[in-house]
């Protein structure tokens, strides 16, 4: 049983992995966009963030 519960739980994840990899993978402009401001400015507000968002 213990065994087949690891084996769920194995696919589980596979499965977000996967999801999470096509999220970023679409969004992958808009994150660059933003680890590129934090790298200049260190933190953001939510306004800045959304500026960022909308340019990208």
């Amino acid at each position: 049983m213990a065994w087949l519960i690891d084996q769920e739980i194995g696919a589980v994840i596979r499965s977000a992995e996967g999801a999470a990899e096509v999220l970023v993978a679409a969004h992958r402009q808009k994150l660059d966009a933003l680890a590129a401001a934090l790298l200049e400015e260190e933190t953001l507000d939510s306004k800045r963030v959304d500026e960022i968002l909308a340019a990208s």
